[in-house]
Protein backbone atom coordinates (compact mmCIF):
# COMPACT_ATOMS: atom_id res chain seq x y z
CA UNK A 1 0.00 0.00 0.00
CA UNK A 2 1.10 3.44 -0.68
CA UNK A 3 0.65 6.35 1.72
CA UNK A 4 1.32 9.61 0.46
CA UNK A 5 1.58 13.09 2.95
CA UNK A 6 1.40 17.01 1.46
CA UNK A 7 2.45 19.40 3.48
CA UNK A 8 4.52 22.90 3.68
CA UNK A 9 7.53 23.46 5.35
CA UNK A 10 6.03 23.84 8.79
CA UNK A 11 3.85 20.96 8.65
CA UNK A 12 0.73 23.20 7.12
CA UNK A 13 -1.78 22.62 4.79
CA UNK A 14 -1.01 23.53 1.05
CA UNK A 15 -3.59 24.86 -1.59
CA UNK A 16 -2.91 22.08 -4.32
CA UNK A 17 -2.16 19.15 -2.00
CA UNK A 18 -5.11 17.49 -3.72
CA UNK A 19 -3.64 17.74 -7.17
CA UNK A 20 0.10 17.10 -6.05
CA UNK A 21 -1.27 13.39 -4.15
CA UNK A 22 -2.99 12.70 -7.27
CA UNK A 23 0.12 13.42 -9.23
CA UNK A 24 2.30 11.04 -6.85
CA UNK A 25 0.09 8.31 -6.55
CA UNK A 26 -0.71 8.12 -10.46
CA UNK A 27 3.25 7.90 -10.84
CA UNK A 28 3.65 5.30 -8.08
CA UNK A 29 1.23 3.59 -10.80
CA UNK A 30 3.24 4.12 -13.53
CA UNK A 31 7.04 2.82 -11.50
CA UNK A 32 5.09 -0.18 -10.09
CA UNK A 33 5.33 1.27 -6.59
CA UNK A 34 2.88 -0.57 -4.31
CA UNK A 35 4.56 -0.24 -0.81
CA UNK A 36 5.66 3.21 0.31
CA UNK A 37 5.28 6.25 2.80
CA UNK A 38 5.82 9.32 0.57
CA UNK A 39 6.01 12.88 2.10
CA UNK A 40 5.76 15.69 0.09
CA UNK A 41 6.88 18.89 1.29
CA UNK A 42 6.30 22.18 -1.09
CA UNK A 43 8.22 25.54 -0.64
CA UNK A 44 7.38 28.56 -1.78
CA UNK A 45 11.23 29.27 -2.21
CA UNK A 46 14.07 26.90 -1.11
CA UNK A 47 16.18 27.90 2.13
CA UNK A 48 19.85 29.31 0.72
CA UNK A 49 21.47 26.68 2.03
CA UNK A 50 19.39 24.33 -0.69
CA UNK A 51 21.73 25.75 -3.52
CA UNK A 52 19.94 26.03 -6.48
CA UNK A 53 18.35 23.04 -6.18
CA UNK A 54 14.42 22.39 -7.66
CA UNK A 55 13.89 18.85 -5.58
CA UNK A 56 15.59 16.47 -3.52
CA UNK A 57 14.81 13.11 -2.07
CA UNK A 58 15.53 10.52 0.72
CA UNK A 59 14.96 8.11 2.70
CA UNK A 60 13.68 4.36 2.67
CA UNK A 61 11.22 1.85 2.99
CA UNK A 62 11.48 1.49 6.17
CA UNK A 63 11.90 5.18 7.43
CA UNK A 64 9.68 6.38 4.31
CA UNK A 65 10.70 8.93 1.87
CA UNK A 66 10.80 12.64 1.89
CA UNK A 67 10.49 14.84 -1.46
CA UNK A 68 11.23 18.26 -1.01
CA UNK A 69 10.27 20.67 -3.62
CA UNK A 70 10.50 24.40 -4.46
CA UNK A 71 7.42 26.67 -6.07
CA UNK A 72 10.69 28.28 -7.24
CA UNK A 73 10.69 27.27 -10.88
CA UNK A 74 9.28 26.93 -14.35
CA UNK A 75 7.44 23.31 -13.74
CA UNK A 76 6.94 21.29 -10.15
CA UNK A 77 5.27 18.78 -11.32
CA UNK A 78 8.33 17.37 -13.93
CA UNK A 79 10.21 18.03 -10.95
CA UNK A 80 8.04 15.65 -8.98
CA UNK A 81 8.08 13.37 -11.70
CA UNK A 82 12.49 13.32 -11.61
CA UNK A 83 12.16 12.98 -7.78
CA UNK A 84 9.71 9.87 -8.32
CA UNK A 85 12.27 8.22 -10.21
CA UNK A 86 14.61 8.48 -7.20
CA UNK A 87 12.18 7.18 -5.29
CA UNK A 88 11.85 4.27 -7.13
CA UNK A 89 15.75 3.77 -6.97
CA UNK A 90 16.04 4.39 -3.42
CA UNK A 91 13.23 1.89 -2.87
CA UNK A 92 14.81 -0.97 -4.84
CA UNK A 93 17.74 -0.49 -3.44
CA UNK A 94 19.78 1.38 -6.37
CA UNK A 95 21.90 4.59 -6.06
CA UNK A 96 20.44 7.41 -6.36
CA UNK A 97 21.03 8.39 -10.25
CA UNK A 98 20.52 11.83 -11.71
CA UNK A 99 21.51 10.84 -15.50
CA UNK A 100 19.18 7.97 -14.94
CA UNK A 101 16.54 10.59 -13.71
CA UNK A 102 17.05 12.79 -16.20
CA UNK A 103 16.49 10.22 -18.60
CA UNK A 104 13.20 9.16 -17.36
CA UNK A 105 11.69 12.62 -16.07
CA UNK A 106 10.11 13.93 -18.80
CA UNK A 107 7.96 10.44 -20.48
CA UNK A 108 6.82 9.72 -16.52
CA UNK A 109 5.36 13.32 -16.51
CA UNK A 110 3.80 12.99 -19.64
CA UNK A 111 2.64 9.66 -19.10
CA UNK A 112 1.27 11.02 -15.39
CA UNK A 113 -0.21 14.30 -16.97
CA UNK A 114 -1.81 12.41 -19.72
CA UNK A 115 -3.51 10.10 -16.99
CA UNK A 116 -4.68 13.00 -15.21
CA UNK A 117 -6.04 15.02 -17.94
CA UNK A 118 -3.60 18.06 -17.10
CA UNK A 119 -1.78 20.08 -19.88
CA UNK A 120 2.34 19.47 -19.91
Amino acid sequence: MVVIYCEGPRGGQIKDEDEIIRYVDTACAELDIRKAEIDVVVYNKFPKDYYDWLGCCYGSLDEGMVIELTRDQEDMFQTLAHEMIHVKQFLTGQYPSERVALTLEKRLHREVCHKLNLDT
